[in-house]
């Protein structure tokens, strides 16, 4: 039996969501924001999420998380703070939020890009995430610098 794909807003999915998650499920749910650029690139890439209680987030764990007001958001613990105060951050973003624990609604298990399933557990995976929240603080000359470049690919290819 097939996926069968779903488009409505995250806050409407989010029964679907913490229904099969907490009957020990894997919810597959594709990226559509892109906060998370490059780890996750949006209408393309697909992410698995599990109960917090089958993978327990951690630093570097990409996490769907509830905002205070509603919002519904996916990204990475950059830092866990004291008691159950936790520093997130979009991968495509500069600055960070504080959010609690309890806010986490599923933690992201594996991601799925151009057919191949990369499990968020694997020595690669593990190694881009260290490198990429490790250039936290020269990302946006990075963001810079990718900006330039593609703008002069364009002009480049339009000749």
């Amino acid at each position: 039996m097939g996926i069968q794909k779903i488009k409505s807003p995250l806050n409407e999915l989010l029964p679907l969501i913490e229904s099969c998650i907490n009957n020990k499920g894997c919810f597959p749910l594709t990226v559509t924001g892109t906060s998370m650029l490059p780890t996750l690139v949006p209408d393309r890439d697909l992410v698995y999420l599990v109960s917090s209680l089958e993978m327990p987030p951690k630093k570097y764990s990409i996490v769907l998380f509830k905002r205070d007001n509603g919002i519904i958001v996916l990204h990475r613990i950059i830092k866990e703070l004291n008691n159950s105060q936790l520093l997130i951050n979009g991968d495509g973003q500069f600055w960070t939020e504080v959010i609690d624990s309890s806010q986490i609604v599923a933690v992201v298990k594996a991601y799925r890009r151009n057919g191949k399933v990369k499990k968020c557990t694997s020595n690669s995976v593990q190694l881009y995430t260290f490198v990429w929240c490790g250039l936290k603080p020269i990302r946006p000359l990075f963001f810079k610098l990718a900006g330039i470049f593609n703008k002069l690919r364009r002009k480049n290819g339009n000749k």
